[in-house]
This record gives structure tokens, C-alpha cells and sequence, in this order.
């Protein structure tokens, strides 16, 4: 039924076409932040590094999440009061939009804060597009807390965490 694992070779190209199929998605209602999807190349570069991690329905991706062990260079790591605390970064949370709401964005996020909690950090941290407030509302409902803003590239960007310890979790 479900499996959830690290994006091989094979698979990266149809994890990024999920990427590429939101931006559409955001496009016709509107946002275009995902209009220029990340490169096809750095993606596949990414899993290959096994930063990728997709679920699969019957053998099909629906959804992807990228995780790293620290930002990308062009992440303002001073949005994060504690941003000299352990963390992870997640980037680029897809769900293609035929599966959105039904709870597997939230069930990729919680994978993310459980691959923390095992790799003993403390924080998941992210940032996103500020002029997308639904996607914001779902960080928020998470339990994701706003820490601040900055401009990078053409947008405005919010950075949110959420301490997942141990002990925030007995």
C-alpha cells in the first residue's frame, strides 16, 4: 500500500515532476513561486546524496520531501534564534494536488521530525514563500513557529521551527 523511502536514480525524475505539477497547480490559482521549479539536475543531485525521500502509493509517488543537515547557503540561518542548536532543513514538501488534504504532508513532516528525534536534533527548520498563506497555515497547525523574515530572490521568505526533543515529546 504505503511505503516511504530515499528517492533512488530511478525515481528522482518523477519525485521532481510532482514539484513541477504543484508550481502548475499554485500558477493557476495564482502564486507563481514555483513557477521556475528547482533544477532538475540539483534534484537529482540531492538523492543521490539521499536527501530525498518520497511516498509511494502502488508503486507511485505522491508526495516528496527533501531533508538536510543544515540550510542551503542561500537560507538566512539568523531567522533561527537558535540556529546554533542541532537541527534538520526540510525543503521542497510536494504533494501532487490530486492528494492533497488528505494528510500526507502532514504524515512527510512528521517523518522529518522523527528522523530528528533519531538522530538526536533538536529542531526542524524551514522556510517558505510568505505570500502563500496556505501553505503557511499548515506549518502553523503543525506546530511550526514563525521566527522571522528576509528577502531572497524575488520573494519574501518566513523561517519557522519547531523544537521535536525528547523531551517535548513524553
Amino acid at each position: 500500500m504505503f511505503e516511504l523511502r530515499t528517492v533512488r536514480g530511478e525515481d528522482a525524475e518523477s519525485a521532481h515532476c510532482i514539484i513541477v505539477e504543484c508550481g502548475q497547480d499554485m500558477a493557476s490559482i495564482g502564486y507563481t513561486h514555483w513557477t521556475d521549479p528547482y533544477p532538475l539536475d540539483r534534484f537529482i543531485d540531492d538523492a543521490e546524496r539521499n536527501n530525498v525521500y518520497a511516498l509511494f502509493l502502488r508503486d507511485r509517488i505522491i508526495a516528496t520531501v527533501s531533508i538536510f543537515d543544515r540550510p542551503p547557503e542561500h537560507v538566512n540561518p539568523a531567522m533561527w534564534p537558535n540556529a546554533h542548536e542541532p537541527e534538520i532543513y526540510v525543503a521542497r514538501l510536494a504533494v501532487r494536488p490530486a492528494y492533497q488534504s488528505q494528510g500526507y504532508g502532514r504524515l512527510l513532516m512528521h517523518f522529518s521530525e522523527v528522523t530528528a528525534r533519531a538522530l538526536g536534533l533538536s529542531w526542524v527548520r524551514l522556510a517558505t514563500v510568505a505570500t502563500y498563506p496556505p501553505i503557511r497555515r499548515f506549518y502553523q497547525r503543525l506546530g511550526y513557529s514563525e521566527c522571522g523574515s528576509y528577502p531572497l530572490f524575488r520573494f519574501e521568505v518566513v523561517a519557522y521551527e519547531k523544537q521535536v526533543t525528547a523531551a517535548n515529546h513524553l
